[in-house]
C-alpha cells in the first residue's frame, strides 16, 4: 500500500504541472513592429485562443475582402483592398505577420494599415475579464 500513495501523488503534481502549462500560452504576448524606409512589418505571436478575436479585428477594419478562410488553417495571401492598399498577411492561431510596402502603396493606405496594426495590439494584449 504504501507504494501506491507515492506513485498517485506523482501522477497528481505531473496533471496539476500540466494543467497550468496550458494556462502559460494565455500570457505569452510578442508584438514586433519594423519599420524602415521601404516596408512596414507587424508581427505578432500570441495565445491560440486569440486567433478568433484577431480574425475578426482583422476582418472587420479591412472591409470586403476577408483574407481568412478557417482559424484552423494557415494564410498566406498578398491582397488588395477596395481602396487600392496592398499588403501580405501570413498567420496561423497563435501567429500573425503583416508586410506592408510603402512604394506600391499610398501615404493613406499607409497609415491605415500602422491604425489596424496599433488596434490589433490593443486587441492582443486585452483582458477577456474587462
Amino acid at each position: 500500500m504504501k507504494t501506491i500513495k507515492p506513485v498517485i501523488s506523482f501522477y497528481i503534481l505531473i496533471t496539476i504541472l500540466f494543467t497550468s502549462c496550458a494556462h502559460w500560452d494565455d500570457h505569452n504576448i510578442n508584438i514586433s513592429v519594423k519599420e524602415q524606409r521601404e516596408v512596414y512589418q507587424f508581427y505578432a505571436s500570441y495565445s491560440r485562443y486569440k486567433t478568433a478575436d484577431v480574425e475578426y479585428y482583422i476582418n472587420k477594419h479591412i472591409g470586403s475582402k476577408k483574407y481568412y478562410v478557417s482559424n484552423d488553417r494557415l494564410a498566406d495571401v498578398y491582397t488588395e483592398l477596395d481602396d487600392g492598399t496592398k499588403f501580405h498577411i501570413k498567420s496561423s492561431p497563435g501567429r500573425l505577420k503583416i508586410q506592408f510596402n510603402k512604394r506600391e502603396n499610398s501615404e493613406a493606405a499607409y497609415r491605415k494599415i500602422k491604425s489596424i496594426c496599433e488596434g490589433l495590439k490593443d486587441v492582443l494584449t486585452e483582458s477577456k475579464n474587462n
